[in-house]
């Protein structure tokens, strides 16, 4: 009897208590990015809405055409927006206690993330959409905002290899945040050079592209990084 005690004391689940709803949501999430590459790759138009991304300019007359709802954009942020939460959530320094965290507390904490983030995302558009409106020409810039959501909830849903890693596998915390902010720099690459091939007239001030990257690259990543550091 004295050692059966022991036993069930020594393996009493600890996983937090918030495990359970948090693999739900993750499943939910998965399943809401495939139907966006669905969306994506479903031909409309003269095309499907994933070759916006590598349109040229001269394409823009059929802009229209090609994008895809606008129910895709819509659902297509929101899950952006939690994912990214989850992640940079689950990714705080242990000192932030989230493990320890209830049920209630862990989604609160979830909530609180995603202000920032959202605040986040709502400064950096802003800032560039200012930017491009006053350098680019108009006509250019319908394909600019397709590119720009459509890239975002793109490089928000690599993410969701990083957090199932997180949930079911033993990866270090530190392993993790290196591949997300990998997976974030690759996808900021890759506007950047998206946004210099629609506006190719760019390559001739380089003094824009300067403040270009200081204003919606470098600013919002420290801000990122400051967000990430955040206790809950």
């Amino acid at each position: 009897p004295v050692f059966e005690t022991y036993e069930e004391a020594q393996y009493v689940d600890s996983a937090p208590a918030y495990t359970d709803s948090l693999i739900a949501v993750a499943i939910v999430l998965v399943a809401i990015g495939v139907l966006l590459y669905h969306q994506l790759i479903r031909p409309r138009g003269r095309g499907r809405a994933l070759l916006l991304l590598t349109a040229p300019p001269r394409a823009i007359p059929r802009v229209g055409e090609m994008l895809p709802s606008v129910g895709f954009f819509v659902v297509g942020l929101v899950e952006s927006l939690l994912l990214v939460s989850l992640l940079v959530t689950l990714l705080l320094p242990e000192s932030s206690g989230v493990a320890s965290l209830s049920l209630s507390g862990f989604w609160l904490s979830v909530g609180r993330v995603t202000l920032w983030v959202a605040l986040l995302f709502v400064i950096a558009t802003v800032v560039q959409a200012w930017m491009v409106y006053t350098f680019c020409h108009p006509d250019q810039i319908s394909l600019w905002w397709a590119d720009y959501l459509i890239l975002m909830i793109v490089a928000a849903n690599t993410l969701l290899l990083p957090l199932l890693l997180r949930l079911f596998t033993p990866l270090s915390t530190t392993t993790l945040v290196i591949l997300s902010v990998g997976l974030y720099v690759v996808s900021r690459i890759l506007l950047c050079y998206r946004e210099i091939q629609i506006f190719s007239h760019l390559r001739r001030y380089p003094l824009h592209i300067i403040l270009y990257l200081c204003a919606c690259e470098i600013g919002p990543l420290l801000f990122g990084l400051k967000v990430a550091s955040l206790s809950v």
